[in-house]
């Protein structure tokens, strides 16, 4: 039971994570097509690099504070 819980809670973690980052994006490409339009995609690119990692560890800093290493609820 213990690893569904993890993988239901992960899953939930990754949805808000990405909604979030969908958000921000979105609202950072508007900006720079407007005011840098030659440059606004690889400046997109390599913020939804940076936002995917940065979601990915706060993902894997949440799992460990709540959950130890055999899967059980601290």
């Amino acid at each position: 039971m213990s690893h569904q819980e993890i993988w239901d809670y992960a899953n939930s973690l990754g949805a808000f994570m990405f909604i979030r980052l969908g958000f921000a994006l979105a609202t950072i490409s508007l900006i720079l097509y407007f005011a840098f339009p030659d440059n606004a995609m690889m400046v997109m690119l390599f913020s939804t690099l940076i936002g995917i990692g940065v979601g990915m560890y706060w993902c894997e800093t949440k799992l460990n504070s709540k959950f130890d290493k055999n899967g059980n609820p601290k």
